[in-house]
């Protein structure tokens, strides 16, 4: 009798079990492939059955934006209506396509979990236009640009631009001044001709990355965003005295003459392990040289646009790429 007893015991537990509700997703707000949705919007997901709201967070309920990369926000959880609701810390870029990702972390009360991660997406409104343009400005980039993407590299708010420079074998990048004018660009090398350049948050630190697709060394880069780091110089200033004028020349010959000290800026480059009188290197080749003082030269006289500076020891504000290696693509087989 006790036999029987612990027989049905167990059935009675498995067969619970085995009964318990998997919960599903009854709606979303804004709905799958919803346009012109306000930047400012909530993300909310109702469910089935009750959930475990611990379950539901950061790890389990992930917003990024195409633009703007990963969003930080506030989720709430209602158990009367079973809804989650994901509070953006910080309002969506106008036109940008926002996916979300709902996971199979997240479970029910009962701890039954989702049975596949859910993933939709939705634009955002773009203010009312006339479908008419200004007259067209021009911006240097690299050789042969092939491809072009925009987002916010330098997380301003404003929307920046990056090409793939073929026959180069680099990306440029061009910052947004905020006023839809663009600082000169800079350069970060990739592999061999670069056909496609492509923006996201690869890594899921919040901030935009980049990759490209290189044709000619059939590979592919990542550049990652850690533009969190930076040197305080002014790119051009070998003198030290935060302006960029013809007594910087001046300075650099009598340096490389052996007849003044060297320049007072400089910074480390993690990948030399040395340091770089940064604000001396005017062309950005990461070395500082007499043909940098030619270069400086040739901006005085208008030969040269602009004042680079090296992609490893940017500027205070500047934005720094760094490459992560080439990987070579491969086919996943399920």
């Amino acid at each position: 009798m006790k036999r029987m007893g612990l027989i049905l015991f167990t059935s009675f537990c498995l067969t619970a079990v085995s009964f318990a509700q998997v919960p599903q997703i009854v709606s979303v707000t804004p709905i799958q492939n919803e346009l012109n949705v306000p930047v400012s919007t909530n993300i909310s997901v109702t469910f089935n059955i009750d959930m475990d709201e611990t379950t539901i967070n950061d790890t389990t309920f992930v917003v990024n934006a195409m633009s703007t990369g990963l969003h930080e926000g506030v989720i709430t959880y209602n158990s009367l209506t079973k809804t989650a609701t994901f509070d953006p810390m910080e309002d969506f870029e106008e036109g940008e396509v926002v996916t979300v990702v709902l996971t199979t972390g997240i479970k029910s009360y009962q701890g039954v979990p989702l049975d596949n991660s859910y993933i939709w997406s939705f634009t955002t409104l773009v203010d009312d236009g006339t479908a008419t343009f200004e007259t067209h400005s021009i911006y240097t980039a690299g050789d042969s640009p092939w491809s072009i993407c925009a987002a916010d590299f330098d997380g301003d708010g404003d929307i920046d631009i990056s090409t793939a420079n073929t026959y180069s074998n680099d990306v440029s990048v061009l910052l947004n001044n905020g006023d839809g004018t663009f600082a000169p660009h800079s350069v970060y090398p990739v592999g061999e001709e670069p056909w496609s350049v492509f923006a996201a948050d690869l890594d899921s630190d919040g901030d935009i990355d980049l990759a490209t697709s290189n044709h000619g060394s059939d590979d592919v880069s990542i550049l990652e965003n850690i533009s969190e780091f930076g040197c305080d110089y002014t790119p051009g200033d070998i003198n030290g005295d935060d302006n960029v004028m013809g007594n910087d020349v001046t300075y650099g010959v009598r340096y490389f003459k052996g007849l003044g000290n060297p320049p007072p800026d400089s910074c480390w480059n993690d990948s030399t392990g040395s340091w770089l009188y940064s604000a001396g290197d005017a062309n950005g080749a990461c070395t500082f040289t007499g043909s940098d003082v030619t270069f400086l030269v040739g901006y005085f006289k208008g030969y040269n646009p602009e004042i680079s500076w090296c992609p490893q020891t940017p500027p205070v504000g500047g934005l720094l790429l760094r490459e992560k290696g080439n990987k070579t693509p491969s086919i996943i087989h399920k």
